[in-house]
């Protein structure tokens, strides 16, 4: 045996070293000649790596390095890397294009990036990288710049938390959530959030699977891909791809989507905020979008690959980049000086500045310090080429298959090529000195040669944008503790300890002046304010003070407990308010509630004194200590989550901590010795609190050496020392002494422990609102749990709408644990004393207690029974009094104040003492005596002045958690109470105490334990239950043999003895049992029998059958089935039979009278309104989702307030015991009846599901029992209105519940009593409940699923109730939406709410020629009778018109439509029903329109006592406009870049006329020809839209703006100004300014493409200012002009005021910031025009000229070349001149209307031109017939008249692209509109642009086609109201001669000059008051020979 073994491990070596030899045999002969160390067969030099960590691994490299010099190799197992860091051997391999393929190691990446641009290798990667390429030059950088800025804002926002705490931080992991953030922003135009929300899918994804690469990277078995897939790193990996990869597919579809859809097919439409979060600039993604490779596009995976690249290239090189710049300025402050410097010369002192790509690139300085730390500190520490052939670099043979790997880590820190490397001097960089010169590949942090990175110059913009940013708000310090340099070099290099630096707001020179001013002062201002104090003090009573120390001696050396007898020894001798000197601190000893009440009540005083500052280093600025602002927000945010319905699930964490802390005292009861309480109370109240605060169990009581407990008993300790040790209560002091090193590595791990819970707590919160749940999240994880904690509540606040940060959060949190520990902890300690002290009352506080609770010490208490023990309450103040929890509170003062005579300086610490006022005989008489009574209602202490005592504080800053600590109080004592009886202790022991933040005992508090005893019976029960199992065993035998008989004759299935059919159904799941019956109907036909054991079934679906069993009073007994409800409905309507279901059925049926159904129509109603809120997150999202849920919910909450008159509001609080109980009953109702074992009762008694029932059914019963108590004694007290139910006369009074109706019901003359109350009470919650919501959900999925069906049921719910929401529904107008009657029909008959009834027979009945024997269970299947065609044709078909009158369905047999039952025993809330089922769906429809799922999902269901969807209802919902809003939602997101597309949308979705509501105005687009005739023709209609009014603050009530009488008398001024002899004289300035723009043109003109915009804009505006206003502006030549940049600068704020729907009022704009920008253009503006106007007058009066009126209109403009604005200063109105505002209205307005449309008009008409070359030679074939070839011959009047073919050009230019594309009117009379009334006040827009490009008005009309408007074709066009550009009628465009002369010259101009010979993409169009080119227009052209 053994020789066969050696014989097998021979061989099998045998067969490794042929291997080896095959496939290594060249790379080892080759390898041998280069150095390395000592490899060994397969482990190669494994064995140097094994065990060592990554850091470790570098430095063992850095040795091997040291040792076999600059070349050398390693074999890792059998795979060869060769180790390189010469620069000549880099040089060769880099810069070759033939060494191009990356090493072994990039394959780790390979599955995240696929064939990316980083790993691709031959052809692929040449063309990828030319398409890539131009994606990163400087102008696509520029708009990247503006992400930099806004997540650089993002990231100081975060560091100024840290900047406030002053604690070294690890920057690394902030870093990379920003560079995270930046580059899926710039990669995908998507926000990830990662640094507002770091717990997000895809940030930890990405974080998984850079670890998983990592440690593929050093773990030398999972590099081999064999064993990588046999390991769990797979599986994570897979995880963590699908999400990546998901995330990138669904952005990629997105945008595509949105690119698919754009009009354009050249651009993307880049600009359309969708659900994925898609922005406005272009991301590299829409690049990519947009790219082709050989004239096809990239495909989805393609595309993918390259910006999953891009991510993680751009992600985390950034990361680690900006890291260790940041600390190499952190550990060098003076280059860290000098780049501040720099960044404050380039930006300026204004922090918030955003930056430009040219600041950036004036930061030459820190470019050297980027480039010193990449030398140190490479992103990239290796990079690797895979060699594919044996190849000789430099004398040295690398062989096929081997590695290559660089090291830049290691080159830059060689001294042969970088001196003194270890030094950080940026210098070395500088241009004179350069590193780079002597050879450039000794430093490739970018790697370098063809692959080199693409990204370098973003890479570097980004670093300067944040680091400039960072700098520019704090100064970067070093680490307090020292910390070792070690680094992890995997892809990227990584710190191994983090990068540990420090923040502090930076020291501004302003800052270090006022340092040096108070330096100066100081002495004065100390003087000053302590004289100030001193002024005021000497006033008040106190010991005698000395300086500096003031009073210390008083309390030196004195013990804590002597603290506060000395205290009340001053309040003796000095009175109820005195002074004390602590040092140089003041404070005032109050305790006179009259003073107390004006400090406490007044919310001025409510900053807190200097001791609190103890503890912020732990709480931060929690609700605790916070101030102003933080504390008002905070606190209105958090007193909600103390509101009663939030305590009351507290109470569950108080009872189970509390009987825990029972188990902990056990030990003490049984020794019978005294012993300390208050420890363990401490114990547990730290358990309580972490619970309910964080939702973690820390099992305080049962581990009291945790790290986390042991944390906390030692900041407390910490803090009590703080306040009575004088010299470290300063700061200064403290932060030397070995306190304060104590207090950081406490705070460490509280902080800590903190952070981890809310981080887990977050991912359960994201899983939870995703639908899944999390599988790390576990109660061993961190202990959390289901219920929400307090942490959850924060977690899901928002402040000032946005969610509060990590931080925030922690103070929080940290706050409630410190107050509601130490408090309790006190309070809970002194009560258990005192009630030991007390025996007799404790005696008494146990009798309410057993009272309340009863005598089960295992029962837990609620709510309710806490808030029942009234005496223990008296007890809790009593001790209170005594013992207030917190002893003293304080304020500081912040300024001089004057309380009843007494002035309390500024500065002042004033110390509120409810110690002492609780033991002040003046208000408590006999103050020592324990007395619980003098707090009872009579006498109440509180009542005389409620500020004598104040345990909880009081005013607008009292304890907010004082209810929660009452009810913890409560709970604990009252557990001790029900256990144990509290004796004294044995041993007399002094009481005193120590007042700190809270009141402990000196010498602790001690008690002694007594148990109670409790006696239990046992009832043995044995014999009776054998006795009955014999006797049930008996009666089956007999019932079974008796049943066969007949069933044989029944077809059906074979059965077998005992288990029957059971087989048929075993293993099935609910949804195939359902499918099951199906297929045996189908088979056995429409009556057979199944057994079930030994139950038989007879299965119905013979409406004839169904007809008799129904319609008959014999057969009324429900079937077996209901026996499961029976628990919990008892012998209610649904389950009892005979004569008691009879007089039941009697006494209910009035309830559902018509007039009684009226008042539960409102609460239908306000729950409705509360289901459409709970649905606005899934509108909102967008997403499908599964509505069974929230309908149930719903549901729930109208059938307990309809039935119970009491709300449990289930949709708000679906974690409350009673909708949890509701849920568990149903389900367990639902296993019984599947689970053909627990059927059977007694093995159901022995089974979980029995506790579970019971558990559940005692909240069930509970709750129930309690409201019928409470409204009993309510009826009984005559608070509840009485009712005298008859059919007549119903004379109800107010909303009465269906139990209401039950309390004042007799049988026999007898009330019912409280348990049958109780089961009809709970039969209505259950057939009202699950019915409808079964009901509800299938109705809402059918009306998503038939558009049209639902809009005929919303027109007919808007014909009924009309378009207010907000209105509720009557039952008169329910009854009125008779299609919504056939639609719940329809539902009905496919989706019975009831699938299936039974009877049980109680006798041998025949019907219809069958036996149905006595014991079986007929079951009747409404499901299938709706689905058979024979009853219901075309069944599948949703078709609610068959239950119309005509046609109904129900015709033929009623007994086939049965969702309802029928008979004597059918529904008797079916009107109720529908009702509900009307009111809900109604309100889901007058605000959402139901869409069908994204993606398939199949329709199965399961038939239980109701029908269910197996897998949910999947629906979406998309708002309907809102009536107060309108259709203001739709413009969310939008910007000016989106009105055409918008319009466009809307236009092609809703035709020629739609109309769109702005808040409560009517604005209609209208594009038909007919009707913007009738408006445009009308002199009644020119009043301007009131959009227009954004323009008056410019343009006051100029021609444009201005109406009636108004209007025409300007009209009729300004007409003579547009003669055609003052026309003639503007050619002249036409000519020149064209020459100016051709010559700026001229260098351009190399045929490459130039945006042509910008050059006709400042040409226009220089026509514009010359003419009107006769004098040149030189924007040509100025484009830096103050009056050029206001002009464009103003278009876009006036332009968001559209867009920005909110800016429309007025009030809101005006607090904007727009506003401010507003207002400062304009100033600019208006001073400029009014220095034209007031020089132009002066003129005018100098040359004492001829007025306008005087000359003959043949001359005008003979003399000389008048102005615009010469006519406008000598017109006159009504005989007086124009003011100069009249005069600056109309310049201005003409600047307006003159500048912008012309531009527009030329820009486009050039582009047109260069896309149309035979257009274009024509133009220039005429110009040059008119005025000849020379380009510089000047134009006359007569040559631009000439000009025909031209003209005809710029017309189809402007049909194209009318400047304006849309006007507006304001209608101030009703208008008809072919028997269409608009209403008065409307805004009528009128789409020319849409309109020019009508096909009806225009053939082919994007065709460009000048010769459609020759003279011979105009008549082609329907209407001269076809083609408005320049508008038409009494108020069309007055200068449109003036604008076409101006057209003609430009253009002329420019086609004399140049040949345009290419043109760039279709421009993106935007909206900013005109048409504009959102990215410029693009124009290639060359001069003309």
């Amino acid at each position: 045996m053994l020789a066969i073994v050696a014989s097998g491990v021979a061989l099998l070596l045998s067969i490794v070293i042929w291997w080896t030899v095959a496939n290594y045999g060249s790379a080892l002969r080759y390898a041998g000649k280069l150095g390395g160390p000592v490899a060994y067969p397969l482990v190669g030099n494994g064995l140097l790596f094994i065990n060592k960590t990554p850091a470790e691994f570098l430095q063992l490299l850095g040795r091997l390095i040291a040792q076999y010099g600059k070349c050398l190799r390693v074999w890792l197992g059998t795979q060869l890397i060769v180790l390189v860091t010469d620069p000549k051997d880099i040089e060769v391999l880099l810069s070759s294009p033939k060494y191009i393929d990356k090493s072994g190691e990039y394959d780790f990446i390979r599955p995240w990036l696929g064939e990316g641009l980083l790993i691709s290798r031959g052809r692929k990667w040449q063309t990828r990288r030319k398409i890539i390429t131009p994606t990163f030059h400087f102008k696509i950088l520029e708009q990247f710049i503006e992400i930099f800025d806004q997540q650089g804002n993002t990231f100081v926002d975060i560091l100024r938390l840290f900047a406030k705490s002053g604690e070294t931080f690890d920057v690394f992991p902030l870093v990379t959530l920003c560079a995270l953030d930046v580059i899926c922003e710039s990669a995908m135009g998507t926000k990830v959030n990662a640094q507002i929300n770091s717990e997000s899918q895809y940030v930890k994804a990405v974080k998984e699977i850079t670890n998983l690469i990592q440690l593929r990277i050093y773990d030398f078995v999972i590099r081999y891909e064999f064993f990588f897939r046999l390991s769990a790193n797979r599986r994570r990996q897979r995880k963590a791809l699908a999400i990546l990869h998901g995330y990138t597919d669904s952005v990629i579809r997105a945008r595509r989507q949105e690119l698919n859809t754009s009009k354009t097919d050249d651009q993307a439409n880049a600009h359309h905020e969708d659900p994925v979060g898609l922005k406005k600039r272009m991301a590299f993604l829409d690049m990519l979008l947009q790219a082709t490779i050989d004239g096809r596009p990239l495909t989805d995976l393609e595309i993918r690959e390259e910006v999953d690249t891009f991510m993680f290239e751009g992600h985390d090189t950034t990361t680690s980049a900006i890291s260790f710049l940041l600390l190499s300025l952190a550990k060098n402050p003076d280059i860290q000086e000098r780049v501040f410097n720099e960044v404050r010369n380039v930006v300026g002192d204004d922090r918030k500045q955003p930056v430009t790509m040219a600041m950036l690139n004036d930061m030459h300085y820190l470019e050297l310090v980027i480039k010193e730390t990449l030398r140190l500190y490479p992103s990239v520490p290796m990079f690797g080429r895979k060699m594919l052939q044996n190849t000789e670099i430099n004398g040295k043979i690398f062989p096929a298959g081997s590695n290559v790997i660089m090291f830049p880590f290691f080159l830059g820190r060689d001294a042969d090529f970088f001196p003194n490397p270890e030094k950080f001097d940026p210098e070395r960089f500088n241009v004179e000195t350069s590193a780079e010169k002597t050879n450039p590949y000794q430093y490739v942090p970018f790697s370098a040669g063809p692959r080199n990175c693409i990204g370098q110059k973003f890479a570097v913009a980004e670093l300067k944008s944040l680091v400039s940013k960072v700098l520019r708000n704090f100064e970067i310090l070093p680490s307090e503790e020292p910390f070792e340099e070690t680094f992890i070099a995997e892809l990227i290099l990584r710190p191994e300890r983090g990068v540990p630096i420090r923040v502090k707001p930076p020291m501004v020179l302003s800052t270090v002046v006022a340092l040096m001013a108070l330096a100066a002062l100081g002495a004065i201002y100390i003087y000053q304010r302590f004289g100030e104090m001193l002024k005021h003090t000497g006033k008040l009573g106190g010991p005698p003070a000395y300086p500096l120390i003031g009073n210390g001696l008083l309390f030196l050396n004195k013990s804590p407990a002597e603290f506060l007898r000395i205290i009340g020894a001053l309040l003796k001798q000095y009175g109820d308010c005195f002074r004390v000197w602590l040092g140089t601190q003041l404070a005032i000893v109050v305790i006179d509630p009259k003073d107390i009440e004006v400090l406490l009540s007044s919310p001025k005083y409510i900053d807190k004194s200097t001791e609190y500052d103890f503890i912020r280093p732990w709480l931060g600025e929690g609700l605790l200590t916070s101030r102003g602002r933080k504390w008002h927000t905070h606190r209105k945010v958090i007193t909600p989550t103390f509101h009663f319905k939030i305590l009351e699930q507290f109470v569950e964490i108080f009872d189970r901590q509390s009987t825990t802390f029972i188990k902990v005292l056990q030990p003490f009861a049984e020794s019978g010795k005294s012993f300390d309480i208050f420890p363990q109370v401490t114990l547990c109240a730290l358990d309580v609190i972490c619970e309910s605060a964080m939702g973690t169990k820390v099992n305080a009581q049962l581990n009291s050496t945790s790290d986390y407990v042991l944390a906390v008993k030692e900041i407390t300790n910490l803090i009590q020392l703080r306040f009575y040790d004088f010299l470290i209560r300063y700061e200064f002091f403290f932060r030397l002494s070995a306190n304060s090193r104590k207090q950081k590595k406490v705070l460490k791990v509280l902080h800590n422990y903190t952070d981890s819970v809310i981080k887990g707590r977050r991912q359960q919160l994201e899983a939870n609102a995703s639908g899944r749940s999390t599988e790390e999240t576990s109660d061993q994880d961190l202990g959390i749990k289901k219920r929400m904690a307090f942490l959850d509540m924060l977690l899901q606040s928002t402040v000032d709408g946005r969610p509060l940060t990590d931080l925030e959060i922690r103070e929080e949190v940290d706050t409630f644990m410190f107050e509601g520990h130490d408090t309790t902890t006190s309070a809970i300690s002194f009560l258990l004393l005192s009630l030991a002290k007390n025996p007799d009352i404790q005696q008494k506080v146990f009798e309410e207690v057993r009272d309340i609770v009863g005598e089960d010490r295992t029962r837990p208490v609620t709510m309710a029974m806490l808030n029942d023990m009234s005496y223990l309450d008296l007890v809790i103040k009593e001790t209170l009094r005594l013992y207030p929890s917190v002893p003293m509170i304080g304020r500081k003062m912040l300024q001089t104040t004057e309380i009843n005579g007494k002035i309390l300086p500024a500065g002042a610490n004033l110390i509120i003492m409810p110690f002492f006022l609780g033991r002040d005989a003046r208000y408590f008489p006999d103050p020592e005596r324990f007395d619980p009574e003098r707090f009872d209602v009579e006498r109440s202490a509180e009542k005389a002045i409620p500020y004598q005592y104040i345990p909880f504080s009081a005013g607008p800053r009292n304890c907010i958690g004082q209810k929660f600590a009452v009810a913890e109080l409560k709970s604990l004592v009252s557990k001790v109470l029900r256990h144990y009886e509290i004796l004294p202790s044995a041993d007399k022991r002094d009481e005193s105490f120590i007042a700190e933040l809270i009141l402990r005992p000196e010498h602790g508090v001690f008690v002694h334990l007594k148990p109670r005893v409790s006696f239990t019976m046992f009832v043995a029960t044995l014999t009776f239950a054998v006795l009955a199992i014999s006797v049930a065993l008996y009666v089956y035998v007999e019932k079974f043999s008796k049943i066969l008989k007949h069933s044989g004759k029944l077809g059906g299935p074979r059965a077998y003895p005992l288990i029957g059919n059971g087989l048929l159904f075993a293993g099935k799941t609910p949804a195939e049992f359902l499918q099951t019956v199906g297929r045996l109907i189908q088979q056995y036909g429409k009556c057979f029998r199944v057994w079930l054991g030994t139950q038989m079934l007879i299965v119905i679906t013979e409406p004839k059958d169904i007809e008799v069993l129904l319609s008959s009073n014999k057969y009324i007994d429900k079937s077996i089935e209901y026996d499961f409800i029976r628990p919990w409905l008892g012998e209610g309507l649904l389950t009892s039979t005979g004569r008691k279901w009879h007089t039941h059925r009697k006494v209910i049926t009035p309830t559902f009278h018509f007039k009684i159904l009226e008042q539960f129509v409102e609460i239908f109603d306000q729950q409705s309104n509360t289901f459409v809120q709970v649905l606005g997150a899934h509108a909102k999202s967008g997403d499908t989702f599964d509505i069974f849920l929230p309908v149930t919910l719903c549901a729930l909450d109208v059938i307990c307030e309809t039935a119970m008159g009491t709300k449990v509001n289930a949709q708000l609080n679906a974690k409350s015991e009673y909708v949890q109980a509701v849920k568990d009953i149903t389900n367990l109702v639902q296993i019984r009846l599947f689970n053909f074992l627990i059927r059977y009762e007694f093995f159901y008694l022995f089974s979980s599901n029995r506790r579970k029932q019971l558990e559940a059914l005692k909240v069930l019963h509970g709750y129930t029992d309690s409201v019928i108590k409470s409204r009993r004694k309510e009826l009984e007290s005559g608070n509840l209105n009485t009712v005298d139910i008859n059919e007549n006369d119903l004379g109800i009074k107010k909303k009465m519940a269906f139990l209401d109706m039950l309390l004042q019901s007799k049988i026999d003359g007898q009330p019912l009593t409280d348990l049958e109350i109780r089961e009809e009470v709970d039969t209505f919650m259950f057939e009202g409940h699950d019915t409808t919501t079964s009901a509800i959900s299938f109705l809402l999925q059918n009306l998503a699923k038939h558009p049209e069906i639902q809009q005929k049921v919303f027109d007919e719910v808007r014909n009924v109730v009309g378009d207010d929401r907000t209105r509720p529904v009557t039952i008169a107008m329910l009854n009125d939406m008779h299609y919504l009657d056939l639609v719940i029909k329809e539902t009905l008959r496919l989706y019975p709410s009831v699938p299936m009834f039974g009877r049980k027979m109680m006798e041998d009945a025949e019907i219809n020629g069958k036996v149905f024997p006595a014991g079986s269970n007929t079951i009747i299947l409404p499901f299938f009778l709706g689905r058979n065609p024979e009853f219901f044709p075309n069944p599948e078909k949703f078709d609610p018109e068959r239950f119309n009158v005509e046609t109904s369905a129900e015709k033929t047999n009623p007994y086939q439509y049965v969702p309802f039952s029928a008979g004597p025993r059918n529904c008797i809330g079916q009107k109720f029903a529908v009702a509900e089922i009307k009111s809900l769906t109604s309100k889901v429809l007058r605000h959402y329109e139901l869409l069908p799922p994204v993606g398939k999902f199949d329709e199965t269901f399961i038939a239980e006592l109701i029908l269910r969807p197996e897998k949910g209802i999947y629906v979406r919902l998309k708002p309907r406009p809102v009536p107060v809003l309108g259709n203001v939602l739709m413009y969310a997101g939008k910007n000016p870049y989106d009105i055409i597309d918008f319009v466009s949308e809307l236009r092609n979705k809703y035709g020629n006329l739609f109309r769109v509501w702005i808040g409560n105005r009517l604005a209609l687009f209208c594009t038909n020809v007919k009707y913007n005739e009738t408006v445009l023709s009308s002199q009644k209609l020119i009043r301007k839209s009131e959009l227009y009014k954004f323009l008056i603050p410019w343009l006051g009530d100029g021609l444009l703006l201005s109406t009636g009488q108004k209007w025409f008398n300007k009209r009729k001024i300004l007409t003579p100004a547009f003669h055609f002899k003052i026309l003639d004289q503007f050619i002249e300035v036409f000519h020149k300014q064209s020459n100016i723009m051709a010559e700026r043109l001229r260098p351009a003109a190399n045929g490459s493409l130039v945006n042509i915009y910008p050059y006709v804009t400042l040409a226009a505006l220089d026509i514009i200012c010359e003419t009107p206003m006769g004098t040149s502006i030189n924007a040509q030549t100025d484009a830096d002009s103050a009056y050029v940049k206001a002009i464009t600068e103003l278009s876009l704020v006036l332009t968001g005021r559209f867009v920005k729907v909110w800016q429309r009022v007025d009030f809101l704009f005006n607090l904007s910031a727009d506003k401010r920008r507003q207002d400062r253009i304009i100033k600019v503006l208006h001073e400029f025009t009014t220095k034209i106007i007031q020089s132009r007058r002066r003129e005018l009066m100098e040359r004492g000229g001829a007025r306008v009126e005087d000359e003959d209109p043949a001359d005008i403009g003979t003399k000389r070349r008048m102005a615009f604005l010469d006519v406008l200063l000598q017109a006159t109105i009504d005989g007086r001149p124009l003011t100069d505002r009249e005069i600056q209205e109309e310049v201005d307005t003409f600047m307006f209307e003159g500048h912008d449309t012309t531009t527009i008009a030329i820009s486009f008409t050039l582009l047109l031109l260069a896309r149309h070359p035979d257009v274009q030679e024509k133009v220039y074939q005429e110009v040059v017939d008119i005025v000849g070839s020379d380009p510089h011959t000047p134009l006359s009047h007569r040559n631009l008249q000439d000009m025909k073919y031209l003209e005809m050009v710029i017309k189809e230019s402007l049909r194209l692209y009318p400047p304006v594309p849309i006007i507006a009117r304001r209608f101030t009379e009703n208008v008809e509109l072919e028997g269409k009334t608009v209403p008065e006040g409307s805004n009528f827009n009128i789409g020319i642009m849409h309109m020019h490009r009508d096909p009806t008005l225009f053939p082919d009309p994007e065709r460009f086609d000048p010769e459609r408007f020759a003279p011979d074709r105009t008549m082609e066009q329907s209407s001269p109201y076809a083609y408005v550009p320049f508008s038409a009628g009494p108020r069309n465009c007055i200068g449109q001669k003036f604008a076409m002369l101006e057209l003609k010259s430009t253009v002329s101009k420019v086609i004399r000059n140049f040949r345009l010979t290419s043109a760039g993409p279709e421009p993106k169009l935007t909206m900013q008051l005109t048409l504009k080119p959102r990215d410029g227009l693009y124009i290639g052209f060359v001069p003309r020979a």
